[in-house]
């Protein structure tokens, strides 16, 4: 009798024992389960950053234009840190200010003055450009202002993009007949048809016409060249890398590597390429007519520079800036075809250049 009361009582010790060890136990599984899960989780992002980091060395935006960065207006855009406080644009969008404003604070700073932060170093174009301040903020209004010949620039995420990438002055001849050239990045400008100068050959597009397509796309900039340039992450090298993003729907049913195969042979050579090599040889003809008009001419310190010191007639400026004007939008067209090949087109006309048959027309891929 006494062995089976202690049976028993060893019994009912161990088993709340074990019930309460396996209530443990399956408690510190599930935390280390969740433990594990977060620490994946952490990893994944943490290798993501890495990833994004890596291709925005790749970038051009990596790289501080040291020139620029340090130049008033200039810097609005060209130095990260500013941007992040100004929004860029030659005049700032919003005064930059090393205090946080009086909202934020007490009466106190009410009398501070706006300033710039005196800084040692510039930034390039990083994290905070887009993801802060007032690039945030641009970004979540999805349009922009201050860009010559556009009230509104309306761009989604794109606007971001937008801010800097314009031409930033009206286009032609300064106020003392100074041979202005166009700015460094006027994507914006090509995506709307704005801000060439006329060649004084009448043009066959209307002024609707002239917006490319691509400003339908959904975030525009960001739409092909960020989360629609054929990979599955987001892409921070900011490049269209094979062109499958443009393979939608919605958008181009062929293989659009390099602009697709251009519907005309533009250029005249008798052989029809791919859009970015017609527009290519339009080019070509082009600077060829303007330097046996005039000479050879290159862009310098935001002027159109003739050899020799050459005085060019209107024409032959006209001709000259638009040539320039398709290079630094750096697409080859492709940004907005049938405004491009019919600018080049009435461009060459303009200097006495034939165009052929294919390049009069304005049809687009």
């Amino acid at each position: 009798m006494m062995k089976r009361l202690m049976r028993y009582l060893l019994f009912g010790t161990l088993i709340p024992a074990l019930v309460l060890f396996a209530l443990i136990g399956c408690t510190t599984t599930t935390a280390t389960k969740s433990t594990a899960e977060s620490d994946e989780s952490e990893d994944a992002a943490e290798t993501m950053t890495m990833e994004i980091v890596q291709q925005w060395t790749l970038s051009k935006h990596s790289l501080v234009v040291t020139r620029a960065a340090g130049e008033e207006g200039c810097k609005n855009c060209h130095d990260g840190f500013v941007f992040a406080m100004t929004g860029g644009g030659f005049q700032p969008r919003r005064p930059a200010t090393d205090s946080p404003s009086p909202t934020e604070t007490d009466a106190s700073t009410e009398d501070s003055v706006d300033t710039e932060p005196i800084r040692d170093f510039m930034v390039a174009t990083d994290c905070r450009v887009c993801h802060t301040g007032a690039g945030a903020e641009i970004a979540d209004a999805g349009t922009v202002d201050q860009i010559p010949s556009i009230e509104i620039a309306k761009g989604g995420l794109g606007a971001v993009c937008m801010a800097c990438h314009n031409g930033w002055h009206a286009a032609g001849k300064g106020t003392e007949g100074e041979l202005t050239a166009p700015h460094n990045s006027v994507q914006t400008d090509m995506l709307y048809g704005l801000n060439t100068v006329d060649p004084g050959i009448e043009s066959t597009v209307s002024a609707a016409d002239r917006e490319s397509p691509h400003l339908k796309v959904e975030n525009t900039c960001v739409g092909c060249h960020v989360t629609g340039s054929g990979t599955e992450e987001p892409n921070h090298t900011f490049g269209v890398k094979d062109y499958k993003g443009c393979e939608r729907a919605e958008c181009h049913e062929q293989d659009m590597t390099q602009g697709g195969t251009a519907e005309e042979d533009f250029d005249g050579d008798g052989t029809k390429e791919k859009v970015a090599a017609e527009i290519e040889g339009l080019g070509e003809t082009l600077k060829a007519a303007i330097e046996a008009r005039a000479s050879t001419f290159e862009s310098a310190h935001g002027q159109i520079v003739f050899t020799g010191g050459a005085k060019p007639d209107d024409a032959t400026y006209a001709a000259a800036y638009n040539y320039l004007f398709v290079q630094k939008d750096r697409s080859k067209g492709i940004h907005n075809t049938a405004f491009t090949i019919e600018l080049l087109n009435r461009s060459i006309q303009a200097v006495g250049g034939t165009a052929s048959a294919g390049a009069a027309t304005t049809s687009t891929p």
